[in-house]
């Protein structure tokens, strides 16, 4: 049934951003000089918009803090890893 899938998707995506606005509070109070974090690269595929959206706003408040924000999506296995899914990872340097 699709329409399960997608609402099942939606929630995995509000869940993702719940997790990426702690992160990025914790960022906020602490500020390190790296901040790596990662997520299933299917929070990108459904939605997309919306949630590239809510993942750009959240990452330019933060960045108000002196961040520069990369988003890349990588393989583990392929930098030696063992584990075979993608990741995707967002990388921020004060």
């Amino acid at each position: 049934h699709r329409g399960a899938h997608e609402g099942s998707h939606r929630v995995k995506v509000h869940r993702a951003l719940r997790e990426l606005r702690a992160a990025l509070g914790y960022v906020r109070v602490h500020k390190p000089k790296v901040v790596v974090m990662e997520n299933v690269p299917t929070l990108l595929c459904k939605h997309l918009d919306y949630a590239m959206d809510k993942i750009c706003a959240m990452l330019q408040e933060a960045g108000g803090s002196g961040y520069t924000w990369y988003l890349g999506k990588v393989c583990p296995s392929e930098l030696g890893g063992t584990c075979t899914r993608p990741r995707l990872f967002w990388v921020g340097v004060r």
